[in-house]
């Protein structure tokens, strides 16, 4: 991308919505507007980095990732020069909305009462 993105373009990350859509489609569009994403995005089984090489354009990418429950929920570091680090493994934890449940605490509930649970007498031994 050679073109700064535009204030539609940076408004999806406030629009964003971390239970309905997951980390992926983010990752997935932060690598389509991401200025040399090819190198500048990396996205591996734990982590995801990004690395800004000083174009303003990424930065201004960066300051509205910064607003949302992504940043809050993933980030791990930042360094010097523009690079910036995630931890993906944390948004596993979280159920995905499925149709007919209102809210996150919905889902959690029904994915806790799905659990099983041992006893203590019931452990084998």
């Amino acid at each position: 991308m050679s073109v700064y993105p535009s204030k539609e373009e940076l408004d999806y990350f406030e629009n964003w919505d971390i239970q309905r859509d997951g980390w992926q489609v983010l990752v997935d569009y932060l690598q389509s507007l991401w200025w040399n994403g090819d190198s500048g995005v990396k996205v591996g089984r734990k982590y995801l980095s990004l690395s800004t090489w000083g174009w303003s354009g990424n930065e201004e990418i960066i300051d509205e990732l910064q607003k949302t429950l992504f940043w809050t929920f993933c980030w791990y570091s930042s360094r010097r020069g523009g690079h910036y680090k995630f931890e993906l493994k944390k948004m596993y934890r979280y159920p995905s909305l499925k149709e007919g449940e209102e809210s996150i605490k919905d889902a959690l509930k029904k994915a806790r009462a799905q659990r099983t649970r041992h006893t203590r007498k019931d452990r084998p031994r």
